[in-house]
C-alpha cells in the first residue's frame, strides 16, 4: 500500500535527520524491572503477572503512532495480531518454549546445576549516555544474557537491602 510505504519512508527520513547514524537503531528487546518487557523496537510491551507458583499471565500492549494515517494503523494492527497476538506466529512458539523451560527447570538436573547467564559476557560495549536511563548504558550487537544479569543483580540487591515503605499518614487526620 503506497500510503503505508510513504508513511514509513517519511518516518525514517525524520529519524535520519534527527539521529544520524542512530536512525536505524532498534533494540531487540529488554526488561524494565521488575515485570515489563518490550520488543520489536519498542512496538510492543508485555506486563508479566504471576498467577501462582506455576502460572504467569502476560498483558501485551501494542504501540501505534498517534499521528499515523488510519490505513497505517490498520496494517500495524493486522501485523501484530499475526505476529505477536495470542494466535500469532511468535506467541504460539514462545508459549511452547516457556512451558518447556518451566517444566525443565523443575527437574532433577536443573536443580543440581546453577544457571550461569554468561552468554555474551565481556562483549558489551559502552553505548551513548541517556540520562533518563540512569547514566551509563551498555549494549551488545549480538544476543546476550545482559538483561538477565542486570535483572537478577537488581533483584538480589533488593533482597539484600529492601526499600523501606514510606510512612503513611492517617488520612482522616490529614483531611481535617
Amino acid at each position: 500500500m503506497a500510503v503505508v510505504e510513504d508513511y514509513f519512508r517519511d518516518c525514517y527520513n525524520k529519524r535520519q535527520s534527527l539521529r544520524g547514524e542512530k536512525a536505524r537503531f532498534f533494540g531487540h528487546g529488554g526488561t524494565i524491572f521488575p515485570n515489563v518487557s518490550f520488543s520489536n523496537g519498542v512496538q510492543s510491551m508485555g506486563s508479566w503477572h504471576p498467577n501462582g507458583p506455576n502460572e504467569t499471565q502476560v498483558w501485551r500492549i501494542f504501540l501505534v503512532p498517534k499521528e499515523a494515517p488510519d490505513e497505517v494503523k490498520d496494517v500495524l494492527r493486522h501485523y501484530v495480531i499475526r505476529y505477536q497476538g495470542p494466535s500469532g506466529l511468535t506467541e504460539q512458539d514462545d508459549m511452547e518454549n516457556w512451558g518447556s523451560a518451566h517444566e525443565g527447570s523443575r527437574g532433577t538436573i536443573a536443580r543440581r546445576y546453577d544457571y550461569p547467564y554468561t552468554m555474551g559476557m565481556g562483549h558489551e560495549s559502552k553505548g551513548w549516555s541517556e540520562e533518563w536511563l540512569g547514566g551509563e548504558v551498555y549494549v551488545t550487537e549480538n544476543v546476550s544474557e545482559q538483561n538477565q544479569r542486570a535483572y537478577y543483580e537488581r533483584w538480589a540487591d533488593l533482597m539484600e537491602h529492601p526499600p523501606t515503605a514510606p510512612q503513611l499518614r492517617d488520612t482522616a487526620a490529614a483531611a481535617e
